[in-house]
């Protein structure tokens, strides 16, 4: 149970991350040139961190539903 709820929470920054790099959420919603040059610093950032959650709540939904033992004891 917890693995699933680790995977959601994984999900959800991942989701809030490819948001950021498609241009639907803004960093600053009134300022929108400050939101995009912040994007184009932290672009590569961005989608590292959104891969990386990503892949990360796919392991935690295959341990959680006992697919792959990851942490399970020897």
């Amino acid at each position: 149970m917890i693995g699933l709820l680790v995977a959601f929470l994984l999900f959800a920054i991942a989701f809030f991350n490819f948001t950021l790099l498609k241009g639907w959420l803004h960093v600053h919603p009134l300022d929108l040139e400050y939101s995009q040059a912040w994007l184009q610093k932290h672009r590569h950032t961005t989608k590292l961190t959104a891969l990386l959650t990503s892949g990360s709540g796919v392991v935690c939904v295959l341990d959680a539903m006992e697919v792959v033992k990851l942490f399970a004891a020897p």
